[in-house]
């Protein structure tokens, strides 16, 4: 890679961070028109695409579309997002102002996820110069993804259309290769008491001691899931080597005054699922689950009420994709395994294209993201950088 690349990658990177892109302030405006008009200028074809009509705030959802396109029969997305999470308080350093220690770049974004569009961008820039390439690219640079993605990503697939021969999803760690990710239930349940005077406790049933019994037997179903064997390899570093089923309560509500025993409390329950479960299937078991617990110790649970249901996905680690893709992550990233990522990504939006699904990234354990001081690796910057360029030549 010309050494002018990295440096691009480097400036570009600053200048992104720069931009308060937070998903509470939703000030995405000046930003994609700077991206668009970055892309412009260094030949490419940007098309921009807002889902503003969905949002119902009147807010600007801009997502863009940079295309590199070679007359390839095949197209490869690129898929990125330059939303961020809030910077918080805390920081030592200016978290919308680039800072370098060492080999070490501070700033929101940094890593989750204006790393890896300046890394994307920088690849693209030097692609362009090639005479031939063994891909299509199309790069595309969402928002709302720290929101679950529905306005960016999701808009694009459903409404959009957006469609490739496969997809890498540039947000996720080095040091493993995502050929997958769970996904999730999320569900509210309500246990019944009856409300009164705390001064009569005996004359009222308190719903949040029957929720203790519910939460023991939620962790005891929790620990039984947790023991079911899957063939889905786990990412290094994790407590068992396969990706495994969980079930976590979140959220606890109830009460309304100091004196007064509530009449009902809430609990918010997280279930991860693997690739190979169905959301629908999975949530009836747990709700079966809790009317057992309810029944057992003789509480009154009056609703179960889903809140989300996401599928998860899984790409055959010999597919054509993963294959080439994994050759130049093992030059440029020290051999990554290829794993299935106990949380989600955006790769869920695309499973049922039947494509091949890939997730890598800039954001190793160490580098804060979502944290205070969040940072990326230069080393890492650059290598992505090599493995972008290296992946899409021909002949490679």
């Amino acid at each position: 890679m010309m050494e002018n690349t990295f440096s691009y990658a480097f400036n570009l990177l600053g200048k992104l961070i720069s931009f308060k892109t937070d998903v509470k302030l939703k000030r995405y405006a000046d930003c994609a028109w700077f991206i668009e008009k970055e892309a412009k200028s260094i030949g490419l074809d940007v098309e921009v695409y807002d889902s503003e009509i969905l949002a119902k705030d009147g807010l600007s959802r801009p997502n863009l579309l940079v295309k590199l396109d070679v007359g390839s029969p095949k197209t490869i997305l690129w898929v990125t997002h330059y939303d961020v999470v809030p910077a918080g308080s805390g920081w030592s350093r200016n978290p919308y102002s680039m800072t370098v220690e060492g080999e070490k770049l501070y700033g929101r974004g940094a890593v989750d996820d204006k790393g890896c569009i300046a890394a994307s961008i920088a690849a693209l820039k030097e692609l362009s110069r090639e005479e031939e390439l063994e891909f299509n690219i199309h790069l595309l640079i969402s928002v709302d993804e720290e929101v679950g993605g529905k306005l960016g990503v999701g808009y694009m697939v459903k409404e959009v259309g957006l469609k490739g021969d496969g997809v890498i999803i540039l947000d996720s760690s080095p040091e493993y290769i995502s050929v997958g990710a769970c996904g999730i239930v999320w569900a509210e349940i309500t246990v019944e008491g009856s409300q009164g005077h705390a001064a009569y406790p005996f004359l009222h049933r308190n719903p949040i001691y029957d929720c203790q019994k519910l939460i023991l037997g939620i962790r005891r179903y929790s620990s039984m899931l947790e023991n079911i064997r899957t063939n889905f390899p786990a990412p290094p570093g994790s407590p068992k080597p396969w990706a495994f089923r969980r079930l976590s309560v979140t959220m606890i509500h109830a009460g309304m005054k100091e004196n007064v025993i509530p009449g009902e409390c809430k609990i918010t329950v997280d279930r991860r699922i693997t690739p190979d479960e169905d959301p629908d299937e999975a949530y009836n078991k747990l709700e079966a689950e809790v009317y057992n617990i309810a029944c057992q110790y003789g509480f009154k649970v009056s609703e179960v009420k889903p809140i989300a249901k996401l599928p998860g996905y899984y790409t055959d680690p010999e597919s054509w994709l993963i294959k080439r893709f994994k050759a130049f992550a093992d030059k440029y990233f020290n051999n990554p395994p290829v794993a299935v990522e106990l949380a989600g990504n955006d790769g869920h939006f695309f499973k049922d294209l039947g494509v091949p699904i890939i997730c890598y990234g800039l954001a190793r354990k160490n580098t804060n993201y979502h944290g205070i001081d969040e940072y990326v690796n230069l080393r890492d910057l650059e290598g992505l950088i090599n493995l972008l360029i290296d992946f899409s030549k021909r002949g490679e």
